[in-house]
């Protein structure tokens, strides 16, 4: 992972490391990778195989990534944290993202999460995001869909 010689083949490594079982000292090495990648668009874009990992002990390091320069990386953190156990900051911060400023990757992922994590504590946040304009609605439908309604 380390002696990857490209942006493609680091990620690459980073995906063979975290598969199948991997050692603490695979993650730790693989969370200090990239912690040190703090670019809008960072080398290693996907942290989708950290995320699947749904490691509690990950969970600082999550809502670190949900300020991430990178809206590719904010969204799977808000989506990383939706795997884990409701936690009040968490929710917090994820209804943040839900203000119009972020990126719509990002919004949808965090009106995910809240409906997994607090459907009901999370109720009027997503009864505000039904109302947020956005292109297409996309914000709006997202919203409506995590409320049960159409």
């Amino acid at each position: 992972f380390r002696a990857a010689p490209t942006a493609l083949d680091r990620a690459a490594a980073m995906a063979a490391v975290l598969a199948d079982s991997p050692t603490d000292d695979d993650v730790r090495m693989v969370v200090a990778a990239l912690k040190g990648d703090q670019e809008r668009f960072p080398v290693l874009a996907d942290t989708g195989a950290l995320a699947r990992l749904a490691r509690p002990d990950l969970r600082h390091f999550w809502r670190d990534e949900l300020e991430h320069p990178s809206g590719g990386r904010r969204a799977v953190a808000a989506r990383a944290l939706a795997a884990l156990p409701a936690d009040p900051t968490d929710l917090a911060r994820l209804a943040k993202k839900i203000d119009g400023r972020d990126e719509y990757a990002v919004v949808l992922a965090a009106i995910d999460a809240l409906a997994k994590l607090d459907p009901e504590g999370s109720k009027p946040v997503l009864e505000r995001a039904a109302k947020q304009k956005s292109m297409n609605d996309v914000v709006g439908r997202a919203a409506r869909r995590a409320l049960g309604q159409r």
